[in-house]
């Protein structure tokens, strides 16, 4: 989002700033947390076994179209086999920091290959399965909410803001 006056914004936000990035950090730990959770839940859902994927013609198979056979809304969603998948799902921060006048903070979610090495395999397809992108898909479903989250707290701090 745009900042008018962005390069005075930041010469304060460097000189006084050290709450205001240490709100932003926790800001966006609460989007982490958000995005986990949501992640969380999309790799959860139904456990079948080898037999009910077969009675269910293999959901997954590229044969029945980009979007599989529709068991579950949106496309993507995981359902559980061992739990490895969910117990390969990491997550962090990366502190804030003012950059060139801009205000830089991310949070991510990933899917650690060592724990779970058919992670890829699932968010990217194969040969004969769909893809199924649950991070990004993830990440949709509460963009909206992570954004009112950020602004609200954002806002608030801008808003009490008090320099020297």
């Amino acid at each position: 989002m745009p900042v008018i006056g962005a390069p005075i914004v930041a010469r304060n936000i460097l000189r006084y700033g050290g709450g205001f990035l240490k709100t932003v950090d926790l800001a966006m730990k609460e989007v982490r947390f958000l995005l986990e959770a949501q992640v969380r839940r999309n790799i959860s859902r139904k456990d079948y076994s080898l037999e009910e994927l077969a009675e269910l013609d293999h959901p997954f198979a590229k044969r029945h179209g980009e979007r599989g056979k529709p068991i579950y809304d949106p496309y993507w969603m995981v359902h559980t086999r061992t739990g490895k998948l969910k117990s390969s799902v990491k997550s962090g921060t990366e502190k804030a920091l003012v950059s060139g006048g801009a205000l830089m903070a991310s949070a991510f979610v990933q899917l650690d290959a060592t724990v779970a090495s058919h992670a890829a395999y699932v968010v990217y397809g194969t040969s004969r399965m769909i893809p199924r992108p649950v991070l990004t898909g993830s990440l949709d479903q509460v963009s909206g909410e992570a954004l009112g989250l950020l602004k609200t707290k954002l806002k608030a701090l801008t808003i009490n803001f008090r320099a020297g």
